[in-house]
Formats: structure tokens, C-alpha cells, sequence
């Protein structure tokens, strides 16, 4: 099988030399003109055909060249498939027209894009600036990853996933030192991060118990509260406001809880301040293989598996805290409020691995 355009053209060269069957040489203009090769790369596939022992050359004025006899040492080329007109041949323009936009304002940087961005010789763009966001997690009971579990305390398990989340939406991520559950230290750690980054990402200390201390610090920084509360579950006590020209999302404490919302309403967020045409999640179609129940008042985003027939089940225990159906899970579907999904329905999955 001969697949490149440059062995498509020696052999249409060899084929017209063969046909031609002339005892003496042939110019390479006839070549050119006859075996529809074009001109400027003949000269380069005669030559490498010489140096195969396929054709021979003559030199002088009025020299060419003439298919190899027998006798001459020469090769034999076997033709196991017929040359079809045009096949790979690659016409100017057929991928893109010239003046044609190959990419609009506010469009991801893809894979894609990028290969053919380097197709058209273009080294560089114009992109938008990456905003830094810092993340705080709040809460006295929280200790870091490799250290001793001692009693009343627990790993702290928001800030590495939710960095991984707000990368992949183009963000820079900061994750900062935890915060104790006092008015002092929650203070202190929002004013360095809004000093040092663009948005504050907070999780914990947005609901209304004793040691919920983020809006009171935040407000005695002169903070502008623009609401708080959504009707999600998991994900109620959320929290957004500004601080002169920089954003505060206040995220629950509790880890699918500070996911979905963030997944939700910060992924969105800073997408569109990058400028993105495209801010939402991903999504596709599939169909329940069991029924979704949600029996409260609010919209319940539930995690969901899908297997290979393309039929989605839930990916088990749908709690605030449940981390093992967060690790198994695909995506999520939105259950209304007060409703139940029957086996069967076609529903909507959210995708955040894609």
C-alpha cells in the first residue's frame, strides 16, 4: 500500500515512463505535464528513483530520463493495489480556508486546537490571564494528611481536590495553612489571602453555629455580603460576596457538600471571568437503570455511575460526608425537588472528569 503523496507521485512517474516506453530519455517538463506530479518536487523523486537502480538518467542539454531495462540492475516494484486519481493527495485549503477563523475569543486552548495552531505556524496567542485563588479550609478539628489521628480531630480532605477542580478550570490555585475556629485567626488568614490572590475560596464556618466564624470576618474586613444560601443538596450554606475589586466563595465544611458547590457555581464563575465562551459543565444523555428518589425541597444533585451500556445508577451513599461514592462516581443528575426519577427516564448527567 502506498499512502504518502510523494510515493503516489513516483509512481505515476514510474507508470508514465513505463507507458511511455520510449528507448530514450524523457524530459522531466513532460513528466511533470503528463503524470500530473508537481514540478518543484519531480527533480527531488527522479533522483531518489535513480538511486533505487529504477530509472536512468541522462545528462547534457536536452537529457532526461527513461525507466531501468532489464539487465541494468535494476529493481522491481510490485503495484498490489491501483492508483485511484487524487487519491492522497492533499489539496491546499481542504482543511482550512484561507482567512477562515480557526478559533473565536473566549475558546478553550484544547489539545486540538493546539495541534493546529502549530499546522498553521502560529507560535503564539493572546490568552486570558489565569485569576489566583486562594484556598482556606476552616475548622479546629481538622489536621493535615501524614500526621498522628489523635481523638476529636479529622483529616482534612477539601483543599487538594477542589485545587485539581479550579486548575483543570484554569485557575491558579493557592492552598493555604488551616484556619482555627476563632474570629482572630479566620480575620487574619482572609486578609493575607485577599492581599495575596484574586478570589478566596473558604470551606467550613458558613452556617449558623457557635464556631461559623467566615461572614463575621468577613464583614469586619469591609466585605460586601451579596447572598448566602442556595436551595442544593448537598451544598445549602453558601456563601458570596466582594471585597473592593476581589470575589469570596464561602463553600460548607462538609466535603461533597463543598464539591458540588464549587463544581456548581465557582467552576462557572471563573470561567466567565477568564472570558469563556463555554462556561458549563459538560453533559450527556443516559438512562436510569434504577429509580432516583429526592424527597426534600430542594434540587438534589445525586452521584451517579454509568456503566457500559450506558445506564446510570447511583453510586451509593448520598450523604454530605460519604467520600467512597464520590470516588466511584461518574458524574451527577439533578433530582427536582420533592420527585422521583422512574427507571427507564432519560436524564441529564453532569460530567466533571472529561
Amino acid at each position: 500500500m502506498i499512502h504518502s503523496p510523494t510515493c503516489q507521485h513516483a509512481l505515476r512517474a514510474l507508470i508514465y515512463l513505463a507507458e511511455k516506453n520510449s528507448p530514450g530519455p524523457v524530459l522531466v517538463r513532460e513528466i511533470a505535464d503528463k503524470s500530473r506530479v508537481p514540478r518543484q518536487s519531480l527533480a527531488k523523486i527522479l533522483h531518489a528513483l535513480r538511486n533505487k537502480g529504477l530509472v536512468r538518467s541522462t545528462k547534457g542539454p536536452g537529457g532526461g530520463y527513461r525507466l531501468a531495462r532489464a539487465g541494468e540492475n535494476m529493481r522491481v516494484v510490485e503495484v498490489i493495489e491501483a492508483v485511484k486519481p487524487w487519491e492522497n493527495v492533499r489539496f491546499r485549503g481542504e482543511d482550512v480556508k484561507r482567512g477562515a477563523p480557526v478559533a473565536r475569543k473566549g475558546d478553550e486552548v484544547t489539545i486540538g486546537l493546539t495541534a493546529l495552531f502549530g499546522a498553521l505556524g502560529i507560535s503564539q496567542v493572546s490568552v486570558a490571564r489565569r485569576p489566583v485563588v486562594a484556598l482556606l479550609s476552616t475548622g479546629s478539628e481538622l489536621i493535615e494528611a501524614g500526621r498522628p489521628l489523635a481523638p476529636g480531630k479529622i483529616y482534612e480532605s477539601n483543599r487538594i481536590p477542589l485545587a485539581a477542580l479550579l486548575l483543570r478550570a484554569g485557575a491558579l490555585p493557592r492552598i493555604f495553612p488551616l484556619v482555627a475556629d476563632t474570629q482572630s485567626a479566620t480575620c487574619a488568614a482572609l486578609e493575607q489571602a485577599f492581599a495575596e490572590c484574586d478570589v478566596v475560596v473558604t470551606t467550613g464556618g458558613v452556617s449558623v453555629g457557635e464556631f461559623d466564624y467566615v461572614k463575621a470576618a468577613f464583614k469586619s474586613l469591609g466585605g460586601e455580603l451579596d447572598f448566602w444560601r442556595v436551595a442544593i443538596r448537598p451544598g445549602k450554606p453558601f456563601l458570596f460576596g466582594k471585597w473592593l475589586d476581589k470575589i469570596l466563595f464561602g463553600l460548607p465544611g462538609n466535603p461533597l457538600s463543598a464539591f458540588v458547590t464549587c463544581l456548581l457555581l465557582v467552576r462557572p464563575a471563573l470561567l466567565k471571568l477568564q472570558g469563556a465562551n463555554a462556561p458549563f459543565l459538560p453533559s450527556h444523555v443516559a438512562v436510569l437503570g434504577e429509580p432516583l428518589v429526592n424527597r426534600s425541597d430542594r434540587r438534589h444533585f445525586v452521584r451517579i455511575v454509568v456503566d457500559d451500556d450506558g445506564m446510570v445508577r447511583s453510586a451509593g451513599l448520598q450523604a454530605s460526608h460519604a467520600l467512597s461514592s464520590f470516588a466511584r462516581a461518574h458524574g451527577l443528575v439533578e433530582v427536582p425537588p420533592n420527585t422521583t426519577l422512574p427507571a427507564g427516564a432519560s436524564v441529564s448527567v453532569l460530567r466533571w472528569e472529561f
